[in-house]
């Protein structure tokens, strides 16, 4: 199985070869046989576990400019609530000043995208629809400063949108993901403009192998 003897595990999937080919182990996904050479043979949990705490997120160093101190985003995230009332934040920015760049988060399953300006004024779209608790589902806030529209998208669907004439607060800060919420969080994409409903609709269930610039 091309296995290299110092690391027997091929496909890096976290179940050694020995193991994938041994009928008499179950494997994660119920199966008594699967692939050394595929890594989602057998299909493991690979998404972020969320159990209330905030996790930062690092820069690349610390001298580099911070990159996610965005004039215009789209943030991007797969949610799996364990129950049906969860509030707190999924992914989010907070400045040194205690100013919120931009939060996709929780309000009672409800989802919501806000951003607060230097003066501290908050804007939000969203938290009219609870999204159901151990199901799958893709969110998605969109700030496009061209038209003071701040956006949700459900699934690749437009939800929510808000005019919003302030601009969101910039400067240094911590970006972090999870805070309050109990679940899994898969699949983060922070992307430095606002993307388009088509790009949304047509992106959202989709891998991205590229860079996009």
């Amino acid at each position: 199985y091309h296995s290299n003897l110092g690391d027997p595990d091929t496909d890096d999937d976290s179940v050694s070869d020995g193991i994938e080919v041994d009928p008499l182990q179950l494997k994660a996904d119920g199966r008594k046989l699967t692939s050394p050479t595929y890594s989602r043979s057998p299909l493991v949990q690979r998404s972020m576990v969320l159990s209330g705490a905030a996790f930062d997120v690092p820069i690349a160093s610390s001298n580099s400019t911070d990159r996610f101190d965005l004039d215009a985003f789209t943030i991007e995230a797969w949610v799996n609530t364990t129950s049906s009332n969860e509030t707190g934040q999924l992914v989010w920015r907070v400045l040194d000043n205690g100013r919120t760049n931009f939060c996709l988060r929780l309000n009672e399953n409800r989802p919501v995208i806000e951003f607060q300006t230097g003066a501290g004024y908050v804007y939000f779209a969203g938290g009219l629809q609870a999204l159901p608790s151990n199901t799958w589902t893709h969110l998605a806030g969109i700030w496009a400063p061209t038209n003071q529209t701040l956006q949700l998208y459900v699934n690749g669907l437009a939800f929510a949108a808000q005019m919003c004439p302030g601009l969101p607060a910039k400067g240094t800060g911590i970006t972090r993901l999870g805070g309050g919420v109990n679940g899994y969080l898969d699949e983060v994409r922070v992307w430095n403009g606002a993307r388009t409903g088509f790009e949304m609709s047509a992106w959202y269930n989709r891998h991205i192998f590229d860079k996009f610039t």
